[in-house]
């Protein structure tokens, strides 16, 4: 098992929008929803509307994760 720092996990993501759109895509909508509330099926239906905020969303973590010098601090509450 390779155990990679939060900088290596990152930078080895495929952050493209294809790719992001195919996982989307390949969602199981009979599965329960995640503790947000929000269904795969929702999901499904909005896939290319949410690409691009989601990507965005996912650089801002990247980036702020390296600033925090590879130890983020996690907040519990």
């Amino acid at each position: 098992e390779t155990i990679l720092s939060i900088t290596e996990f990152f930078s080895s993501v495929d952050l493209s929008e294809d790719t992001l759109l195919m996982l989307i895509c390949s969602l199981d909508v009979c599965k329960s929803h995640a503790h947000d509330g929000i269904s795969q099926r929702t999901i499904k239906i909005c896939n290319i509307s949410l690409v691009k905020p989601l990507i965005t969303i996912f650089k801002i973590c990247m980036v702020s994760f390296h600033q925090a010098g590879e130890n983020p601090i996690i907040h519990h509450g």
